[in-house]
């Protein structure tokens, strides 16, 4: 799914919306994964087509992206569909400006937010009380001053083998208030690959980690 081929090498990154706000710095969205070749360091270069750029799977277009533009792959995968960063700089004469008296939203200090807890739970099931959903439940802690109320990193699941079965970017659903711990759960079903992993004695196993935080 890669080429290892510059993001800034000619206009190929295109707008479908009349601003970005400023300098385009690290962005996730959804891209169709057929469109796309496969390079190094994690990349995903588009070949000879234009490809979509898309806020969710099948979501609204946010950009698109031109021949020879690249994008990095979070590692998670989905429908046909893989979620993607975007990482460049534009210039800020070409986008509106920002409105007078608003502020971007501080970034939380490095190491404000950690994962203190994890378990593997088992969710809905049929009628014949076959598992249906399978959990992650993971403890969120904020051990800033300051309360946080958005954030987003990489949940990776280390095996008893040291392998890493499990690497995705998660987003919380939460706001998490000074000094305190929430929960969040992330939900996998039977057509997922990690549904029978997470559901086998190996998963129940796995020593989960949050990397690469992002806090608001």
């Amino acid at each position: 799914m890669n080429h290892n081929l510059p993001l800034s090498s000619g206009p190929s990154l295109r707008s479908a919306a009349t601003s970005f706000g400023g300098a385009l710095s690290v962005m996730i969205f959804f891209v169709f994964v057929p469109f796309l070749a496969q390079g190094d360091g994690g990349k995903l270069c588009v070949g000879s087509q234009p490809v979509q750029l898309r806020s969710g799977i099948a979501g609204s277009l946010k950009a698109q992206l031109l021949p020879g533009a690249c994008v990095i792959s979070t590692g998670e995968e989905r429908e046909g569909w893989t979620r993607v960063t975007v990482d460049g700089w534009i210039d800020n004469a070409s986008v509106a400006a920002r409105p007078q008296g608003t502020q971007p939203a501080p970034i939380a200090a490095a190491g404000a937010l950690s994962l203190v807890g994890s378990q593997v739970v088992e969710g809905a099931r049929d009628l014949m009380g076959v598992p249906t959903q399978v959990q992650v439940v993971l403890v969120i802690q904020n051990s800033s001053p300051n309360p946080i109320s958005s954030w987003s990193g990489i949940l990776a699941a280390k095996d008893s083998k040291g392998q890493f079965p499990i690497r995705m970017r998660v987003s919380g659903s939460k706001a998490v208030p000074a000094g305190a711990k929430v929960e969040e759960r992330f939900n996998w079903g039977k057509g997922d690959p990690e549904f029978s992993l997470l559901l086998s004695p190996e998963g129940k196993g796995l020593e989960f980690s949050l990397n690469q935080i992002v806090a608001k």
